[in-house]
């Protein structure tokens, strides 16, 4: 379990490097097939300045938590965000099993690859709860990189489950993770 405060994203990232370690990350092979990935939170432009849909469709897009409207919008948008970071860190502790096994140099790098996008979308979730929610939102960061998919205390169930063979990883990614680029 980590035990560190988080005060800023850089403290979250030192208890991220501990998160690798204590799951066992195989760095080694991720810099052998990705030597020039580098993890941050990376955030596209948004072409509109208004909000699209939904009841608040055509004001103004909210640029602070506190420009949210209510709270609980904010509660559940934080809730949302805490779900989907919680997944991202699973995914590569599940999948940890299968770098020792891969069929081929290519499926580790798909593997890999895979992994360099969870971590970054953990990433991004991270910050985002660091940065704009709050003394709540830095406990739930460090939450994300505290839980254990093997020990059984990941949110979602299916990201509990052992992941030790490819086949299972295959029917993962065609039939569950169908929205990174990567896998498909």
């Amino acid at each position: 379990m980590l035990k560190a405060q988080v005060s800023t994203f850089d403290d979250w990232v030192d208890l991220f490097q501990e998160w690798k370690k204590d799951i066992g990350f195989d760095e080694k092979t991720f810099k052998r097939f990705l030597p020039t990935y580098v993890l941050e939170p990376k955030y596209e432009h948004c072409k509109f300045n208004e909000i699209q849909f939904g009841d608040f469709r055509g004001d103004r897009k909210w640029e602070r938590v506190l420009d949210i409207p209510n709270q609980n919008i904010r509660d559940a948008l934080q809730q949302l965000i805490v779900f989907q970071g919680d997944t991202e860190f699973a995914s590569v502790e599940q999948q940890r099993y299968l770098v020792d096994r891969a069929p081929s140099d290519y499926d580790t790098y798909a593997l890999m690859r895979i992994n360099a996008e969870e971590m970054r979308h953990g990433w991004q979730m991270s910050h985002i709860l660091v940065t704009h929610f709050g003394e709540g939102g830095r406990k739930e960061a460090m939450k994300l990189l505290d839980r254990r998919a093997y020990e059984q205390k990941r949110l979602l169930g299916s990201f509990n489950e052992v992941m030790d063979n490819w086949l299972d990883m295959y029917t993962y990614t065609e039939f569950i993770d169908r929205d990174g680029k990567f896998q498909l």
